[in-house]
């Protein structure tokens, strides 16, 4: 467990107790009893006992009525097939470790060749954090948890990691925190109520669910915050469906086994959980023939690989004389991303898949890949997020419910809330994405317009709800609830009920415009409602022709103004041109006496008429 259980747990503990203090799941810790296992700052009542998370230990909890479920049919579902041998080892495998000063680059070849695990150093993420390959660690452990013992090493370093295309990946917990997931878990045997509380008409509760989730795990990092995470519901087959880390994937799943515990339920074998299982098929409909052929290849074929300052393009030779497939690079899109054929490739992987191997060459270069006209097309990220292609879903097992001849298109629009919220969130059009997803009801099926890579996510997520709902009537069964035909019925009632609710409403509004025309017939033919009518009229053409009247007058006035300062105007202009003559004048005759001198004693002359 990787996330930090001890703040959940309290603020989960706590939560609780608010809500049934006597069925507590018995998960908190004496806040004087900082001994190992115990969890420290949380009251500890004399009626809950202490447990360590992850014990098996036999502790008898407060006594309930509930029936339990196998542990296998509530197990999370979603971490690919591939990947679970990686996390089994992580959680299973003890090691030692003495490091004294030693580089990064050298622990990752330790734990490569103690482990027989495949790590890769993210150098992008890691210079962020100002950490290289040479950075020297100190730590020493001794039978220790793998992935426990990974996790502490790293984070004096603020490193984690995470594991992706059959490798763990050293990277730092910014980037990390950027690498969401999508997992369903089945909740059938948490909100499905007991046969009291059906006797009170709550037979599902998931919205408490939820609410104790987003309180107790992360609490900053989910949508309904502003966070990246999301939760939602698909009650076709009572399932959540989670985006987050993998950190808070670890941290959800823990709440929901300490919320079963407290049932009286058994942890699950950590070794059991992580089997690794075949994912369920998801059927899809446009997919080119050759491109199911050479994903398939790339899918299948398992290969060891070691590249040292290797040019890219001769990446790209071996690997298409390996697999026989035709690659092509898209040398306009790899220059805008500042790479080109010549640029090297180091890079170290042992026994994965070719997929696998490619998606992890190309990720430090910020590239990708895309299958176009049955070659394997190189290109950048951006690139390949514009091209977006149609592919068709039928899911008529997930959103019908019916009997008989009776059957209707129930959970349609949650599928397509949870595959937006989850898958992609924000390349659908909805949130101003190029991405599309309808549903048709003719043919049962969702439609999407989407990338290659998206399209894979929408496949494994409808992959994860059918296994959910496989293991719907293991769960009614082991409550003994209704079996999966009982859930069904009632599902169908439901909408029955729905159904009769907006007949009903349709019935009632044509009752009320029948009463409104009937009423203005009643109107038009009463005598005396026509004279109430016609005096109205009367009062409402008055009331308008003395608007009017107020209106005109209004605009005379307007008028009248207008031309008052008009003339103003006028009456200025003219004082300012007579005063600019008299100026005029002024000055000429100034300019005349100046002229009128004696030319004998040189003093001016004196007009005729101040002589006389």
């Amino acid at each position: 467990m990787r996330g930090n259980l001890t703040g959940m747990a309290g603020r989960l503990a706590c939560f609780l107790t608010l809500l049934a203090p006597s069925t507590c799941l018995g998960q908190v810790a004496n806040s004087a009893d900082p001994r190992p296992g115990n969890l420290v700052g949380v009251p500890h009542p004399p009626h809950l006992v202490a447990i360590p998370q992850g014990s098996t230990t036999t502790v008898r909890l407060p006594r309930t009525s509930l029936k339990q479920v196998p542990a296998e049919l509530v197990e999370p579902i979603g971490v690919p097939p591939r990947n679970q041998p990686v996390w089994a080892k992580l959680r299973s495998q003890r090691i030692n470790i003495n490091a004294e000063a030693m580089p990064l680059g050298d622990l990752a070849d330790f734990l490569r060749n103690e482990t027989k695990l495949n790590f890769v150093i993210d150098g992008t993420a890691l210079e962020e954090e100002g950490v290289t390959v040479g950075t020297p660690i100190t730590t020493e452990f001794t039978e220790a948890r793998l992935g426990e013992a990974i996790e502490r090493v790293l984070r004096q370093l603020n490193l984690t990691y995470v594991v992706r295309d059959e490798v763990v990946i050293i990277t730092s917990q910014l980037a990390a925190g950027n690498e969401l997931t999508v997992r369903v878990y089945p909740v059938g045997d948490l909100v499905l109520a007991d046969a009291e509380s059906r006797e009170l008409g709550r037979m599902i509760d998931a919205d408490s669910l939820i609410q104790i989730i987003e309180w107790t795990v992360s609490p900053n990092s989910w949508s309904s915050v502003g966070g990246a995470g999301s939760i939602e519901v698909f009650y076709g087959n009572l399932s959540l469906a989670v985006l987050q880390t993998d950190a808070v994937h670890d941290d959800v799943a823990a709440v929901l086994e300490m919320l079963r515990r407290g049932r009286g339920g058994a942890a699950p074998d950590d070794a059991a959980k992580q089997a690794a299982r075949p994912a369920t098929p998801t059927p899809v409909l446009g997919v080119p023939e050759a491109e199911s052929r050479i994903r398939g290849t790339l899918r299948d074929r398992r290969a060891t690989l070691e590249f040292v300052d290797t040019p890219l393009v001769e990446v790209i030779e071996f690997l298409e004389s390996f697999t026989k497939i035709d690659f092509d690079l898209d040398r306009v899109a790899l220059e805008e991303e500042g790479v080109t054929p010549d640029t090297p490739v180091t890079f170290r992987v042992n026994d994965v898949s070719l997929e696998s191997a490619i998606n992890l060459m190309l990720r430090p270069l910020n590239l990708s890949w895309v299958v176009d006209n049955e070659v394997v097309e190189i290109t950048s990220m951006l690139s390949a997020g514009n091209e977006l292609v149609t592919r068709c879903y039928p899911v008529g097992d997930l959103v019908m419910v019916g009997a008989d001849d009776e059957r209707w298109s129930d959970s349609h629009d949650d599928l397509i809330q949870i595959i937006e919220a989850t898958t992609v969130p924000n390349s659908w059009s909805s949130v101003g994405g190029a991405g599309t997803l309808d549903f048709f009801a003719g043919s049962q099926c969702l439609v999407a317009h989407q990338t290659q890579a998206a399209h894979d996510h929408i496949a494994a997520l409808l992959a994860m709800l059918r296994e959910s709902g496989d293991r719907l009537p293991g769960i009614a069964r082991a409550l003994g609830l209704p079996v999966a035909e009982k859930l069904i019925e009632a599902r169908l009632r439901s909408v029955r009920e729905e159904l009769r609710l907006a007949e009903a409403n349709d019935r009632k509004g044509r009752q009320m415009a029948e009463q409104l025309e009937e009423h203005r017939w009643e109107e038009l033919t009463d005598p005396n409602r026509a004279k109430t009518r016609m005096e109205a009229k009367l009062l409402v053409a008055q009331t308008s022709i003395a608007e009017k009247q107020l209106e005109h007058q209004a605009e005379l006035q307007k008028a009248q103004l207008a031309k008052i300062q008009a003339e103003s105007a006028a009456f200025k202009a003219q004082a300012d041109l007579a005063d600019t003559q008299r100026k005029q004048l002024s000055g000429a005759g100034s300019a005349d006496s100046d002229a009128a001198i004696c030319p004998h004693c040189k003093k001016p002359l004196r007009p005729a008429a101040a002589r006389d």
